[in-house]
Parts: C-alpha cells; structure tokens; sequence
C-alpha cells in the first residue's frame, strides 16, 4: 500500500491542533483539524475539515469537499462515507453549504424514528402546503402541524393565495405531515401537502401581514408546543396519528377546571360546540371532548389548539386514543 493511501490510527489520533496537513491529490482519507502536519491527506479541500480515518485507507470525506474531488476511494460530494469493513467512526451528517440550521432542540441519545428525528437533509425537511383556507393562518398552521411532528418555521406567500411554505425540523416530520394531512379537509378546504427540493425557507425582508392582520411568516424554533421533542414525548403523540374520529383528547387545564372551562375555551376561540365534554382526573386538567362528527373535531384543534385557559395555562388537543382497543375513542369509564 502507498503511502498516500495510508491514513492509520497513529497519524489520525495525531495532535496537529487546527494545523494544516500537507495535501497530496488522490491520497488516502482523513487529515485535517485532528492530524499532524506531516500527514498525506486527499484533496478535501481548503480548509481540510476532513474526519481521520482509524486505519489503513479508510477513507471519511470532509464537510468542504467539492464535486469530483476524492479524499479515498467513495468520497462524494458534502462528504465521504466509510469504506466496505473498514474500522472508524460512524460518519456525521454533512452541513449543507448554505442551509440555515434548524435551531429546535433536538432529541438526545440514540433513540430513532423511521429517518431520523434532528438530522435535516436538504429538500427532505420543508413541504409546500396549498389549498389553505382564507381563515387560515401561522399560528392556525401551526396547531395542526404540531400533531405530526415539530415545526421550525411557517411562511405564507401573499403572492400565492392558499399557498405556505413550511420548514419542519427533520425529514421525520415532513414525511408524517405529507402521509396524514395531504387530502385533509381542514377548516372547509382540502389541504395538499407535498415536499419541496427547497434548501430552506427564506426569511420575508420585511413584515408582511395576511388578511386577518396576523404576520405571514412565523418561526417556531424555541416554542414549547412542538411535541416530538425527546422520547416519551414522541411515543404519546405517535400513538394518535391516523387516528382521525369526532373525539378529541384535551390536557394543560388549570386546577379545578369543568366542563365550562372548556366549553368556553373552545366558543371564544371560534371552535363548534361539543356534544360531551368528560374530564378524567379529580384535577380535572385533562379529559376528553366529543363533537358530532371527525371535521366539527378538526376545527377546534385548528382554532383553539394551545389557547389560552384561566390565568396562563394553555389547553392542548390532540385525537383521542382508547389504549384498550387502539381506536380514537374515550375509554367507556370515563366521567
């Protein structure tokens, strides 16, 4: 082997401290920030952020590597990948160059949902949403949202009527919002959904209102209100989705709450009336709330999703879930 495909694991631990590597094109993977100044490295590029490999020709490309450029056999565009059997470290998701990083706290440990929950990927994270109502708005948007996965940011285009862009913070999110909004009938009109090739979603170079007055763009970054946000989180909200039906289940209600707490949460925030509202502990925070039919359900959790109940506390609503049977209704021994 030459050695300008060897980047073994005594140069790759080297303690070059941000000292710039010696660069030889076609060499073998890894160099950079954590190599020493002696190390044969591949063209990576400028500033050779590159990851050193563990052993001998293995090969991890770096962030700043260009098209066509090879740092080791199978190093792509925005970084390498390992080579077949080689020893090392998982490779980390590569920063798209010009992307704007979503800013929503992430999800620790190694816990997984389909593609991974945290890890944007351009064109993957922001989805085009059209055929919104005139009643719709950011924060209306939101409240739906918010059931299939967490929101970053919401931006109406007040050239295109209808029309929003959204960046959800993980590819995750998109794909649970694209399977179980598209074709939905919210607030009168039927909502399509698909995903766009946007890298992001640009901010508006002034503010801009809708026809209510609200702002057209919001971000959501750092609200609390996004619910897939660590692991117990995750598994609660995953358990109602597709589970449409006319009940809905309702919790953050302030101690001592009734039946009228609710019943007037939902009239002031312009939701239908309920046919039954049941609370299910002696605190009476949470409970279940049932309509006529699934699209009067729909409308409160547009509306007065995250409202404002009592003092400061905020009522959240999401559809009902019977852990007995798995179907989106209250269980029987309810009060």
């Amino acid at each position: 082997m030459t050695s300008m495909s060897m980047v073994g694991a005594a140069s790759g631990a080297g303690a070059g401290m941000n000292k710039r590597a010696r660069v030889v094109p076609g060499g073998g993977g890894g160099g950079g920030l954590l190599g020493n100044p002696n190390d044969e490295v591949g063209l990576l590029g400028t500033r050779l952020q590159g990851l050193v490999g563990a052993g001998p020709g293995h090969a991890i490309g770096g962030v700043v590597g260009r098209p066509g450029q090879l740092g080791g056999a199978g190093v792509g565009a925005a970084g390498g990948r390992r080579q077949p059997g080689a020893a090392g470290p998982e490779r980390h998701e590569p920063r798209v160059p010009g992307r704007r990083r979503c800013r929503c706290r992430q999800p620790s440990g190694s816990w997984r949902l389909r593609r991974p929950y945290g890890h944007p990927q351009a064109g993957q994270n922001i989805i085009v949403v059209r055929g919104l109502s005139s009643q719709m708005n950011c924060d209306r948007l939101f409240n739906v949202l918010v059931l299939y996965g967490n929101v970053s940011r919401v931006k109406f285009l007040t050239t295109k009527e209808g029309f929003a862009l959204v960046e959800m913070c993980d590819s995750g999110s998109a794909q649970q919002a694209l399977q179980h909004l598209n074709g939905q009938r919210v607030l009168g009109s039927i909502v399509r959904v698909s995903l766009s090739d946007q890298d992001n979603v640009k901010r508006n170079t002034k503010d801009f209102t809708l026809p209510d007055g609200t702002l057209a763009e919001k971000s959501y970054d750092s609200l609390k209100f996004n619910r897939f946000m660590t692991p117990e989180s995750a598994a609660k909200n995953q358990a109602s989705l597709g589970k449409i039906g006319p009940v809905l289940y309702f919790w953050g209600c302030p101690d001592g709450s009734d039946e009228e707490t609710v019943r007037d949460a939902l009239k002031e925030a312009g939701a239908p009336a309920p046919v039954e509202v049941a609370m299910q502990t002696e605190k009476c925070t949470t409970g279940w709330i049932t309509f006529e039919t699934p699209q009067d359900a729909y409308r409160p959790i547009c509306l007065a999703n995250h409202s404002i109940v009592g003092e400061s506390a905020r009522l959240k609503l999401t559809y009902a879930v019977n852990k007995k049977d798995g179907s989106g209704s209250r269980p029987s021994n309810a009060k």
